[in-house]
Parts: C-alpha cells; structure tokens; sequence
C-alpha cells in the first residue's frame, strides 16, 4: 500500500525521519498502486499540484491497516457518494485508480522513495 506526500510540508520531513504516518482523525488517503512518478502519481489518483507534489512515496505492509480502511466519500469528502475509485475531478488526470482512507491509526512506514516529477 501507498501514500504519496508533497515533498515541501515539514510534516513529510517528520514522516520520511521517522518512518510513522502519525494517526489523524480526518486520516490520509492510501491507494494499493505504485506510481514511478510524481505526474502519473497525481494524474491517476487526480491530485491537485497546489494541494500535493506527491513527489514522496511511502510504502507500507497492508497487513498492519487490514479492517481500517474506509472508502472515501466523493469531492474530496464533501460528496455524498462513495468514490472507491478515483473520477470526481478528471480536471487534475483521468483517475481510474483505488483509493481508501485510513482514521485514527499509525501506519508504520517501510520504504520511502522520492520521485521524479
């Protein structure tokens, strides 16, 4: 499973040194795809630039989140529809790509890669 990070926040600094996503109530948003790059990255999970670069790829075991993942809620939480699979803003990429996220839990963190653009 994956997490992709904007490589400026100093949080992500905090992340990439301490291996732990810390536990967020309003959670982080995964994805079981492997992207090689930021762009396809944020095409495929339909990012924003301005909200992430999502240059930062952390990768963790499954196993430790199995049972915790949620399905979130279209419009970036705001809709009311589930959206399992990336479509709501097809402005940013095509999307196309699952996605979850997980509340109220440290994921421990196994590989960080930093990606080109």
């Amino acid at each position: 499973m994956y997490r992709y990070a904007h490589s400026a926040l100093p949080r992500t600094q905090e992340i990439i040194e301490t291996k732990v996503l810390p536990a967020r109530e309003d959670g982080w948003y995964v994805t079981p795809a492997k992207f090689e790059t930021a762009s396809a990255a944020r095409a495929g999970l339909q990012i924003n630039p301005s909200w992430n670069d999502a240059a930062v790829r952390l990768q963790f075991d499954t196993l430790q989140v199995a049972g915790k993942l949620e399905v979130p809620r279209s419009l970036g939480g705001k809709g009311a529809a589930p959206e399992p699979i990336t479509v709501s803003y097809p402005e940013y990429g095509p999307g196309g790509y699952p996605q979850y996220i997980i509340r109220n839990t440290d994921v421990y963190v196994d590989t960080v890669s930093l990606l080109g653009p």
